[in-house]
């Protein structure tokens, strides 16, 4: 979910539990209900369980009472499955009888969440500094089920290029995504911004550019204390972010860098006056990531 990071992926580890795995008289299937899926014994990819040139079912030698495998949805975005499960199931090897079965559904994702880190704070899973409210908020609502990739601001360009904006580009027309949420702090509102307009780019009456042509909507945009960019401007983000139908705009005014009001905001919030804020401890206060988290999660499905 960190993106821009070597190793990232989109695949799910499933661990797998086998207290009985090596019981005698025991032997263990994985199924699959649909080809949407695949599955791995590893991260690379280079040891299939169930992928294009398998069968729907496959014997499952557990190596360990516990050890994960990989899956990856690999169904065609508005033609594929709706949901896919798959199924470890034990039997008795001498009957051919079940003994018992677990079964994990997987749901393809609609939405997309691009969340921008602020100046100097690099993103990491765990975070690198406990200050960097935003990137761990980008972690934990990964974990909670959330299709969430956390950039650094300066990986996008000030015209909303580079790898955030090839990520979404990429999710809508080839993963089926439909909606794209974004959301930064500091410089990071800055380069909500300038995603949100490069998006904008490839709709709006006499568009620039074509590389979207599938259907999308940005139903939330957040700031936190927003500032232009590039790095050495500390100017205000003065406006709404293009195409967006919902945005969260939050600031201080105690620092010499700080957001301001932007009054077509849906929710429109100063919180100065809350204690020990200014820039650069609003992105962590609790309150702050509270409104966000609850209007996003109103706003943006899974």
């Amino acid at each position: 979910m960190v993106g821009g990071v070597a190793g990232e992926d989109d695949l799910i580890e499933v661990e797998v539990f086998t207290r009985l795995y090596n019981v005698p008289g025991l032997r263990y299937e994985l199924t699959r209900s649909e080809t949407d899926i695949n599955v791995f014994r590893n991260k690379t990819k280079s040891a299939a369980l169930l992928d294009y040139d398998s069968g729907n079912m496959v014997a499952y030698p557990p190596g360990a009472e516990t050890e994960s495998i990989y899956v990856e949805w690999v169904g065609t975005p508005g033609s594929g499955a709706i949901n896919a499960s798959l199924t470890l199931t034990a039997y008795d090897a001498v009957h051919g009888n079940p003994v018992f079965s677990d079964t994990i559904t997987f749901d393809p994702f609609e939405s997309i969440v691009i969340v921008f880190a602020g100046e100097f704070q690099v993103p990491s899973d765990p975070i690198a500094d406990p200050s960097h409210g935003i990137v761990q908020f980008a972690i934990d609502e990964y974990r909670n089920g959330y299709n969430v990739f956390v950039y650094d601001e300066d990986d996008l360009s000030s015209y909303g290029a580079g790898a955030p904006y090839n990520e979404v580009v990429n999710a809508i027309m080839k993963q089926g995504i439909t909606n794209v949420a974004i959301m930064g702090y500091s410089h990071g509102g800055g380069a909500t911004y300038d995603l949100a307009w490069r998006l904008n780019e490839n709709v709006r009456a006499g568009a620039t550019l074509n590389d979207i042509t599938n259907p999308f909507s940005v139903p939330f945009t957040a700031y936190i204390d927003a500032i232009k960019r590039p790095t050495l401007n500390t100017a205000a983000v003065e406006d709404r972010p293009p195409l967006s139908a919902f945005h969260v705009n939050q600031y201080e005014t105690n620092s010499a860098i700080h957001g301001v009001s932007i009054p077509t905001s849906d929710i429109d919030d100063d919180v100065s006056l809350r204690p020990n804020m200014d820039h650069f401890s609003i992105d962590d206060d609790a309150q702050v990531l509270g409104v966000i988290r609850t209007e996003w999660q109103l706003n943006v499905s899974r």
